[in-house]
């Protein structure tokens, strides 16, 4: 199928604005870029699994009839013939070739989206990996991790001891600030996960990070989205960020991947072996986290592929090995996970609740 093409090659190549229906987003854009491109770049959120292939079917739009010399669209064999009569097209084989308005009828910004932020803690024994040691004859305090001492600090600081739990999923992003010398949360921010406007699944993700330009795209976007929410957090607690010294985070076995700038290109061919496998912390700095220089990131045990450090983090802090008989517990996030304990997958809890009950 193609659309016949009314752009002059002689004519000079300039931006073409390319406006989306009925939300209204706009963005230009260069000839022969494809509008699923142009589309995530507007912000908003059309649902591709193949990952831009051509393959799934899923990022269906519709061309007006009017306005079909603004487009070119590769035959792409998915499409019945009534779909092509209707101005179907999909998004990821559709390429700008002038001005032009299309309807996404499915298509979101994220904007309402109503996120999750709380569940079941429970209660732990307040015995945090991050404490504080105050030595007047130096007047100075020495911050610990477990035993090792990992920074000092001018002054008696030992009343700001803070650490910050993430919740690292597909979709979304949930994170806390939690005041270890009570063990309480002062405060939470949530937001989209910024790489679903690019690879929606956790499969398309695997390819797109198969490259070494794909990898550091995808985890620097997650870096930087994870660092807005660390300032929220500091700007509606009124916490200091460099009083910050420990962020946990917890996802399935592909977004701590993506999160911490592993390669994920094992994740996608047999047998599936994670690069990493967690329960260990590493520097801040190699994670590119703006909390305290000396600070760590603390990743909760990989067991699989599938058996990520949510789930891991989620039998722990649920406690779901102590309960009698057998439990299922079950996940319905972008992925629905289920695991019987006899064990089983687990919604996400806020994963630093593991790290202070030293379970």
């Amino acid at each position: 199928m193609s659309f016949t093409l009314s752009t002059d090659p002689s004519v000079p190549i300039r931006p073409y604005t390319v406006r989306f229906l009925p939300s209204g987003a706009a963005a230009t854009a260069g000839r022969d870029e494809t509008l699923l491109a142009v589309a995530r770049r507007a912000g908003l959120v059309v649902d591709a699994p193949c990952g831009g292939e051509g393959t799934c079917g899923k990022c269906v739009i519709r061309v007006p009839q009017t306005v079909r010399g603004g487009v070119r669209v590769e035959d792409d064999g998915v499409l019945t013939a009534e779909d092509i009569r209707e101005g179907l097209v999909l998004s990821c084989q559709a390429m700008v070739a002038g001005d032009v308005e299309v309807f996404i009828p499915d298509a979101g910004t994220g904007v309402g989206m109503r996120i999750l932020t709380d569940g079941y803690t429970g209660e732990v024994h307040l015995d945090p990996h991050i404490r504080k040691r105050y030595h007047a004859h130096e007047q100075a305090t020495l911050v610990y991790a477990g035993d090792d001492v990992i920074g000092e600090e001018p002054g008696d600081t030992t009343r700001e001891v803070y650490a910050a739990a993430v919740d690292v999923g597909t979709t979304t992003l949930v994170a806390s600030l939690l005041d270890l010398s009570r063990g309480a949360v002062v405060a939470t921010e949530s937001s989209l996960n910024p790489q679903a406007l690019h690879a929606q699944d956790v499969l398309s993700r695997i390819k797109t990070a198969s490259t070494d330009q794909g990898l550091a795209f995808l985890h620097g976007m997650l870096r930087d989205e994870i660092n807005v929410l660390l300032s929220r957090l500091a700007t509606s607690s009124g916490v200091r960020l460099h009083r910050v010294y420990e962020v946990a985070l917890s996802g399935n076995t592909c977004m701590l991947h993506l999160a911490t700038g592993a390669p994920t290109a094992s994740l996608g061919k047999y047998p599936y072996t994670p690069a990493i496998r967690g329960g260990r912390s590493l520097p801040v700095t190699d994670a590119g986290l703006r909390i305290a220089p000396f600070g760590q990131v603390y990743l909760p045990p990989i067991i699989g592929p599938y058996v990520g450090a949510d789930i891991t983090s989620g039998i722990l802090v649920t406690q779901l090995e102590r309960r009698p008989g057998v439990v299922l517990s079950w996940t319905s996030g972008r992925t629905a996970r289920s695991c019987c304990l006899t064990t089983v997958a687990c919604w996400q809890p806020p994963p630093l609740l593991v790290r202070l009950s030293r379970v």
